[in-house]
């Protein structure tokens, strides 16, 4: 706004200060009210006049002389009082009509000081508007960046630990199912050939006691025919020789005896660690079902990148799918596209809004000028009415004085001069061509506003489309971020559960620290509880992802998964891990379904 402007104004109310509006108004007032009864005086005293008139042209003698001169003195004082009144009014209303043509009018000043000011507040509001919403949104970007390169990165190491422990568990488990048939088929073709061997050892101990008892009876037979001693002891011998073989026989199907008992303990022992991994297994028999129901949340989650790259990929996809790694990659590259196309249309808007700034400082200029040109061309006018008003009103004068008074024709007069007091002499080519210019400097005045206000409105409108695509992207980042935040929660766990996995899995030999019931009643919740677990997971990684899941091998999982729910009580690392899995599974589907 330019310092002409306020200074106008400031004359301007410094000058009707001076004027009194109120105060003159009453002022004047009286004065009219005393004019009233002045010339009914004057009517009367002209009356009583015209009647001393007739009576001395009734009585015109040598005696009216002295009534002649006193009558005489009468019209001359009368005619002086009317002078001296004449004066008067001709004195009030010339004051008058000077104070109020001295004082301009207010109000041209007051509406174009309310306009520019209306106007310079909606451009600095724009502006500064328009400047805070690039700051923060060009440090969003930025920090958004940064939190989505460390995340992916973080995320990048997390899927590699991931894979290993997969692949390493997977193994080991087929590397013990293995070794389990092995074994289980080495102990019963054991147990098999203990068996033959102690059905043989049963038969030569009956074919021995029976050769005994025969020999005996031969001993006897030939005690009693009284044979020769060197068959005697021979038949000695022999029947000492079997009876040796048949304790050493004896023996040995004690031991053996003794270790089909072991083995058969054993075997026991391994039927039931058999069944505790028929039920594990049967437990995460929905292992399939999950790996399906994954893959379906990938092609969701990662369906706006296949859909752009369909054409590139259907050739490969007979070499296998694509990995989550390799997909985290492309919606990564995905998401730097979008925020470097988001800076680079910052960076525009940035051009445009400091080119509009410096066509606003120009305009501004140019606004300044232009209002500094007008006011100078209105106190000339002014300034020529002025003195075209005061001409007018000395060539009005005498005709006031002369004859008798007439109000009306004085107030047209007064009129008239205080119409050219302000427009000026119609007649006067001059002043019709500034009134031209004064008019066509508003007119291009109104339409630069209108335009002004249009640019405004596109700028607005390009900062409202702006804030819609950042909204799009920060949509399209939760689910990336939210699959980052856990990964990321778990890292810490993997790291001591991945040494904790060689120690417990060792030929068979599970953790089995605590009873199912006791698990079940003090760890395990109805399916009620997992819905609502669902429901508070969900909220949890809406604000931020600040969820930890189970860390503890001991603990048990309740999950419900398209409404189906399920129990499992785990007592490893393995089995707590893909449990979790399946657990955040089931609250980021009733999330995104």
């Amino acid at each position: 706004m330019t310092d002409s402007a306020p200074s106008d104004i400031a004359s301007a109310v410094e000058a009707w200060k001076d004027v009194g509006l109120t105060k003159l108004i009453l002022k004047y007032g009286e004065t009219g009210e005393e004019i009233v009864q002045n010339q009914k005086a004057i009517l009367q005293s002209r009356r009583s006049l015209a009647e001393k008139t007739k009576d001395f042209r009734k009585n015109n003698s040598d005696q009216n002389s002295v009534e002649l001169k006193t009558l005489l003195k009468a019209y001359q004082n009368e005619i002086d009082s009317l002078t001296k009144k004449m004066k008067f009014s001709e004195n009030a209303l010339l004051s008058l009509v000077n104070s109020l043509s001295n004082a301009p009018d207010p109000e041209p000043f007051l509406a174009q000081l309310n306009m520019t000011e209306i106007v310079a507040e909606r451009v600095l509001e724009k502006e500064m508007e328009i400047k805070d919403e690039t700051n923060t949104l060009v440090e969003y970007l930025r920090s958004r960046e940064q939190d989505l390169q460390q995340q992916l990165s973080e995320a990048m190491r997390n899927l590699d630990l991931l894979s290993d422990s997969h692949d390493m568990t997977q193994a080991e488990l087929l590397q013990l199912s293995q070794s389990k048939d092995r074994t289980l088929s080495a102990r019963i073709a054991e147990m098999e050939i203990l068996n033959a061997n102690l059905e043989r050892a049963n038969n030569t101990i009956t074919d021995l006691q029976l050769q005994n008892s025969t020999l005996k009876t031969e001993i006897l037979a030939l005690k009693q025919g009284a044979t020769s001693n060197i068959t005697i002891s021979d038949l000695q011998e022999k029947v000492d020789d079997q009876a040796l073989e048949i304790n050493r026989l004896v023996s040995e199907l004690e031991s053996s005896i003794q270790s089909s008992f072991l083995l058969e303990t054993e075997l026991n022992q391994k039927d039931k660690e058999l069944e505790k991994c028929q039920s594990k297994l049967s437990k995460q028999k929905d292992y399939d079902e999950i790996k399906r129901e994954l893959d379906i949340i990938k092609a969701v989650e990662f369906s706006n990148i296949w859909e752009a790259e369909d054409s590139g990929t259907k050739n490969e996809e007979g070499d296998g799918k694509q990995s989550l790694e390799k997909m985290l990659i492309i919606k990564n590259q995905h998401l730097q596209n979008v925020v470097t196309a988001a800076n680079n249309s910052i960076s525009d808007l940035t051009k445009k809004f400091e080119g509009l700034k410096e066509r606003n400082d120009i305009l501004e200029k140019e606004l300044e000028m232009k209002t500094i040109l007008a006011a100078k061309l209105e106190s000339d006018l002014l300034s020529m009415g002025t003195q075209l008003g005061e001409s007018d009103n000395q060539h009005s004068d005498p005709a006031i004085l002369n004859g008798e008074h007439q109000p009306e024709k004085g107030n047209r007069n007064i009129q008239n001069a205080s119409e050219k007091t302000i427009i000026g002499s119609p007649s006067s080519n001059s002043s019709k061509s500034m009134i031209s210019i004064v008019t066509g400097q508003r007119d291009r005045f109104r339409q630069r506003n209108i335009e002004l206000e249009q640019e405004l409105q596109k700028q607005h409108s390009v900062i409202s489309e702006l804030q819609s695509k950042m909204h799009r992207l920060e949509s399209d980042n939760l689910g990336l971020y939210q699959q980052v935040r856990y990964l990321k929660s778990y890292s810490t766990m993997k790291k001591g559960a991945v040494a904790q996995n060689h120690n417990s899995i060792e030929m068979g030999e599970y953790i089995d620290d605590f009873d199912d019931e006791d698990v079940r009643a003090g760890i395990l919740q109805d399916t009620s509880t997992s819905s609502s677990q669902s429901r508070i997971k969900s909220d949890a990684f809406a604000n931020n992802g600040d969820y930890e899941l189970p860390t503890r091998a001991d603990q048990g999982v309740v999950a419900s998964v398209k409404g189906v729910p399920y129990e499992t009580v785990v007592k490893d690392d393995f089995f707590a891990l893909l449990c979790n899995y399946t657990y955040y599974l089931a609250g980021y589907c009733d999330k995104l379904f």
